[in-house]
């Protein structure tokens, strides 16, 4: 991996957070990534389905799942120097964030 530093601010408490841009993320990093955060991606789909909130109104990203779309292409090579995908992540006090 390959990091750089910054900050985020916590929307609870205001404060800012230190924080790592990684530039270049392995398939380990992208399954973390996916691991931590499609429960509770689904789980806020539910709830807007729940309250008749439209599809064409959920935010874009909601639906991405980026090792779907590499098994799709018939590949998990990411970062490589023949892949055509670079991945790159914000992580915050070990969490990835969306």
């Amino acid at each position: 991996m390959s990091a750089a530093t910054t900050h985020l601010m916590d929307g609870a408490t205001g404060k800012m957070l230190s924080a790592r841009i990684e530039t270049k993320l392995s398939l380990a990093d992208l399954l973390d990534a996916e691991s931590e955060w499609t429960p509770w991606r689904f789980g806020m789909i539910k709830r807007l389905n729940a309250v008749g909130i439209p599809q064409d109104q959920w935010p874009e990203h909601w639906h991405w799942n980026w090792v779907h779309k590499l098994l799709a292409k018939g590949t998990l090579d990411i970062g490589g120097p023949l892949s055509p995908y670079r991945l790159m992540g914000v992580a915050c006090a070990d969490q990835w964030q969306v």
